[in-house]
């Protein structure tokens, strides 16, 4: 974005160079050098999105067709994934998170996966953040919110 344009923006927005700065999360001493250097393309695109808005399909409809296929792949996704961990249910596994009290590292070893789940679902009580995750098999990984999709679907498998 070149200077000239960067400056026509500004008059157009009717802001001071604070308010500037402050919508595009830049310093006003970066808004100076902006005036006369120019901007780089990201600042250009921030700039148009505040001057005419973002168009409409930065959020996608829930009617629209797309979204609606989107939805059913990751239904899919998300029951084949539950499938395959029910199959090493038997398996051992260790959680892997932050202890909430002193946000120290927490190792869990050697558990059975079902209890593995259960405790990052739940949060060990509330003594586990919600970035934990179970380890098991040769390389599957569940966080948080898959232990909880487990938890929800296959609760009395558990």
């Amino acid at each position: 974005m070149e200077a000239k344009d960067f400056n026509a923006w500004i008059a157009h927005m009717g802001w001071n160079d604070s308010e500037v700065a402050r919508q595009l999360d830049i310093s006003r001493n970066t808004v100076a050098t902006y005036k006369v250097k120019g901007a780089p393309v990201s600042i250009g695109y921030a700039c148009a999105s505040l001057a005419f808005g973002l168009p409409a399909w930065a959020e996608p409809s829930r009617s629209d067709p797309a979204y609606q296929d989107w939805l059913q792949v990751e239904a899919t996704t998300r029951a084949q994934m539950r499938a395959k961990v029910l199959q090493q249910m038997n398996t051992l596994a260790k959680v892997v998170g932050v202890c909430t009290e002193d946000l120290q590292p927490t190792l869990i070893s050697d558990r059975p996966l079902r209890e593995a789940i259960r405790l990052v679902a739940e949060g060990i009580e509330g003594h586990l953040t919600s970035g934990a995750r179970v380890m098991f098999g040769q390389d599957g990984s569940l966080d948080h919110a898959q232990c909880k999709d487990m938890l929800k679907h296959h609760g009395d498998e558990l």
